[in-house]
Formats: structure tokens, C-alpha cells, sequence
């Protein structure tokens, strides 16, 4: 026979608050991240960039939202323009607002 106590919702309410935490640092994480690798050489950038995506796409646990997979997918592109050598304004600016959208998204909660 199982027994609730008062005690275990205060355990699951304080795991869903570390959560939704985990994601507002991973987000925070992520824009700063592309600050640097924006100002870093464009090897040094991609290497930052594609580790970005490794490390947020192998956490395993959390809910992949529209705003961070929508993150993930520009991540990905602006690596391939990078490793491409091409033009990367347009995949810099829809990384950052990814990133920026998905921050956002976290903070209103």
C-alpha cells in the first residue's frame, strides 16, 4: 500500500521548478555561446556552434519545445553554411533570434 504524504508533492513541485530552470539556463547558455562564437574566427565559431547542437540535442529528459527545436534546426543550418565557407549573415540572424525566441519563451513562464 502506497501512503501520500504531504511531503512527496512538495518533491514534485520543486522537481518541475528545477526544470523549468534547467531550461532557462540552457537557453541563457546558448545565447552566449553564439555571442562568442559570432565574434570568434569562423573554425573556432563552427567548433562552438556544433557543440552548441550536440550538447543541447543528447540532454535527454526535457520536452523539446517548437522554439528550441525551431533553435536546433538554425543551429544546424548555420553550421553547414560555416563549414560551407558561404555567406552566414542570414543563418547568424535566424540562429540568434532562435536562441533569442526560445529565451524568451522560457522567461514568460
Amino acid at each position: 500500500m502506497v501512503r501520500y504524504l504531504p511531503s512527496d508533492s512538495i518533491v514534485v513541485n520543486v522537481r518541475n521548478r528545477m526544470g523549468e530552470k534547467e531550461g532557462l539556463i540552457r537557453a541563457r547558455y546558448a545565447v552566449s555561446v553564439l555571442r562568442v562564437a559570432r565574434g570568434s574566427p569562423a573554425k573556432d565559431a563552427l567548433r562552438l556552434v556544433e557543440g552548441l547542437s550536440r550538447d543541447l540535442i543528447m540532454e535527454s529528459g526535457e520536452e523539446i519545445t517548437g522554439s528550441r527545436n525551431h533553435f536546433l534546426h538554425a543551429c544546424q543550418q548555420l553550421a553547414a553554411a560555416l563549414r560551407a565557407g558561404v555567406t552566414v549573415q542570414i543563418a547568424w540572424d535566424r540562429a540568434t533570434a532562435g536562441a533569442a525566441a526560445w529565451l524568451a519563451l522560457l522567461e514568460a513562464k
